[in-house]
């Protein structure tokens, strides 16, 4: 046996998620003729409201219609081996598109958005993990509203990962360039990893989460994130986030991303501007304000000087990044969609609908980069994945980066929030976002709440061993001895045995004489004959 491969020495990989970044490509078509149907009919029904109706032209002659919030269909489906799966689902919507949730084997794995089908047609929805053998998957009525004909999975296709490292600011200044040059190069490659720093006045000091991380792995995350929340005129105060942002760049050698959670007055209609008002007047959730985010668009307009004036004040910090050549990657006005359409929004600055906000991002961006000349930024926007999400979308020449908040670990199918352990790598996301910005920006994990196992992540195609063609395991040295019921064979077949490919087991190259060296990451021609290794090494 004879493999021309990239070697990796000791352990199975090392990867780095733009806070964090990334993995690969597009969903597949629908389901090819023969295919296995599973008929929604078929499955158990939990609902007052939800029942099944006779449908001339249906699959099976019949459909399951859901209207309430809070009814479920469980369906039991078998697939041959583990791996990810393309859902595709024959349905019909009433009025208009939906969103419902989507459990896989008892966890929830998002949500899936149903297009407006006025009439019955096949479309791929999510892309999940399955086991080999029996898999639940159960859909909870979010919107409701929607009539299930099947469901049918295929195998999805991976097609080449590839985006722009062009900027939108084409005067960025060279320290920019060169992140977003170093962000391209590594993506669909490796996984960058970030930490959000606590606010002031949080429970604990800023960096409590950073030297947790550090007494923990010995290492610190690549990325810090930080955020202008004390950027405002009604109680913001000097919190050092600059010179912190500052130091990580400079002393830690890192990335610095932020944001800013810029609050309005609660009772805007009695503020005046350049008035001090206390925190607990202050917010930036949308049903607590007055403040009419449309008339930021309008000269003239008290919220217009307002938003002017924040804009004003922000600036002044990010001068001083720039004057210190430190880039960040910033995103601002996040999260806008919130739960979905023209009036779902968490905070202000989605109030007013996806036409206002584009044109709020625009005037964000222009004042920032135009006004004040200010060129050290990435500009991260947040998406979702429902049907109208690519409405709030400010065009290719305002954003850098689109970015998704993962929340996956909260259950509200009881109506109440209940807190469920959920280490899916939420590939399929990263698929629908791909497929939904045309692939031209990359992709990125802006906000998380659990971190994936490393084993989903390779299974949802995270791209750890992209372009493996074998793997060579050297002798541990604990050889022959078992650790929480595993043994050196097991531990590395169960990773490296799924990928198909040659696994070269008990190679002189760990801890164990003779350890003869390999470089790793370096090519080589790799031969194994009656038990003997050989690397051939060549220099270009």
């Amino acid at each position: 046996m004879k493999i021309q491969k990239k070697v990796f020495a000791a352990s199975l990989a090392a990867a780095m998620a733009l806070n964090a970044v990334c993995v690969s490509s597009f969903f597949g078509g629908v389901s090819a003729a023969g295919e296995t149907k599973y008929e929604f009919e078929d499955g158990k029904i939990t609902g007052t409201s939800m029942k099944e109706e006779d449908v001339e032209g249906a699959s099976g002659g019949k459909v399951v219609h859901m209207k309430d919030a809070g009814e479920s269909i469980k369906l039991t489906v078998n697939v041959e081996k583990a791996g990810m799966y393309d859902l595709n689902i024959c349905y019909a919507t009433d009025g208009g598109a939906k969103t419902q949730k989507l459990n896989v084997n008892g966890s929830p794995v998002g949500d899936i958005a149903l297009s407006n089908h006025v009439d019955f047609s096949e479309a791929n929805v999510a892309r999940i993990k399955l086991n080999a053998g029996e898999n639940e998957l159960e859909i909870v009525s979010s919107w409701g509203w929607t009539q299930f004909d099947y469901l049918t999975l295929t195998e999805p296709n991976y097609p080449e990962l590839s985006a722009t490292s062009d900027l939108a600011d084409k005067n960025a200044t060279p320290e920019t360039q060169s992140l977003m040059n170093y962000l391209a190069s590594v993506y669909g490659e490796h996984i960058i990893s970030g930490q959000q720093e606590i606010y002031k006045y949080g429970p604990h000091d800023f960096d409590y989460e950073f030297n947790y991380i550090k007494d923990t792995t010995g290492k610190l995350p690549a990325i810090r994130g930080f955020d202008f929340l004390n950027t405002n005129p009604l109680y913001g105060s000097e919190d050092g986030t600059v010179d912190r942002m500052i130091s990580w760049v400079k002393d830690s050698k890192g990335i610095v991303t932020a944001s800013w959670h810029i609050t309005v007055p609660k009772k805007f209609s009695d503020y005046n501007i350049g008035d001090k008002v206390d925190w607990a007047n202050g917010t930036y959730k949308p049903d607590e304000t007055d403040f009419d985010t449309a008339k930021v668009l309008e000269e003239g307009t008290k919220e217009r000087e307002y938003y002017m004036l924040c804009l004003k004040m922000l600036a002044e910090q990010i001068q001083k990044l720039q004057d210190a050549g430190v880039p960040m990657i910033f995103r601002p006005l996040h999260e806008a969609e919130g739960g979905g359409g023209e009036d779902g929004s968490w905070f202000w600055w989605g109030k007013s609908g996806s036409a206002v906000y584009k044109d709020l991002w625009k005037l964000t961006y222009k004042t920032l980069t135009e006004d004040y000349g200010l060129h050290n930024m990435i500009w991260e926007w947040n998406s979702y994945t429902f049907d109208t999400s690519t409405n709030w979308y400010p065009g290719d020449e305002y954003v850098d980066l689109v970015a998704y908040d993962k929340y996956n670990c909260t259950d509200w199918s009881t109506g109440s929030a209940v807190l469920v352990h959920n280490d899916s790598a939420i590939g399929g996301t990263f698929y629908s976002l791909v497929e939904q910005y045309g692939g031209k920006k990359m992709v990125a994990m802006a906000e998380n709440d659990s971190i994936p196992t490393l084993e989903n992540l390779q299974m949802e195609k995270a791209g750890w061993f992209k372009y493996v063609k074998a793997f060579v395991i050297g002798r541990p040295y604990v050889f022959g001895q078992e650790m929480i019921g595993l043994d050196q064979y097991g531990a590395v077949l169960g990773i490296a045995g799924r990928h198909n490919v040659p696994v070269i087991m008990d190679a002189d190259i760990g801890h164990l004489p003779p350890s003869m060296p390999v470089i790793s990451g370096a090519y080589a021609d790799v031969s194994v004959e009656k038990g003997n290794i050989t690397f051939k090494y060549s220099l270009v």
